[in-house]
């Protein structure tokens, strides 16, 4: 072969089948539904409730099951709804990651030990985690707390990612231990 010479493949087509119309728009109905997601897709539960509740009520979440059962895991939970509530932690829940940003809601772990663990990212603005006893806050992933967000009466807070602290004073807990 010579430099001016210069060979390319050839290129062929083929027929490909395609899907009929029959066959796709039931998926395409499902997804404008909401119905289709991914087998792995992170589903996200809220807190709908405007008033004080335990956590273990199914009706006090945006959809079943309650967010932190075994089998539930991949849950992120939200906890944004506006009003002065209190969610009360009544058994050790863990769940893909929260949010709980409403400076007038509560979090409170209400047994005498009880532990809530986070495997991925959190955001807690202006929130307020209270408990007694021997309680433990476990977190996974990037962990951000802003707004004046108040930790108090809680055992220990083990943070495993990041975590920052931004915004305005963060009070936390005078007895706790934190561990990264």
């Amino acid at each position: 072969m010579t430099v001016n010479e210069v060979r390319y493949p050839v290129r062929t087509t083929r027929n490909v089948p395609t899907a009929s119309m029959a066959s796709i728009t039931p998926l395409v109905l499902l997804a404008a539904q909401g119905l289709a997601t991914p087998a792995c897709a992170q589903d996200d539960v809220f807190w709908i409730s405007p008033v004080s509740g335990l956590w273990s009520e199914a009706s006090n979440w945006s959809s079943a099951p309650v967010p932190g059962l075994p089998g539930s895991e991949n849950r992120r939970v939200n906890i944004a709804l506006a009003g002065t509530y209190t969610v009360d932690l009544d058994f050790n829940a863990t769940s893909s990651g929260m949010e709980l940003v409403n400076s007038a809601a509560t979090l409170r772990f209400s047994g005498p030990s009880g532990a809530l663990t986070t495997t991925g990212d959190n955001r807690f603005t202006g929130a307020n985690i209270a408990g007694s006893g021997s309680n433990t806050l476990t977190t996974g992933g990037l962990t951000v707390f802003s707004g004046g967000a108040t930790i108090a009466g809680i055992s220990a807070a083990n943070f495993g990612g990041r975590t920052e602290f931004t915004g305005d004073d963060i009070d936390l807990c005078d007895t706790c231990v934190f561990l990264t």
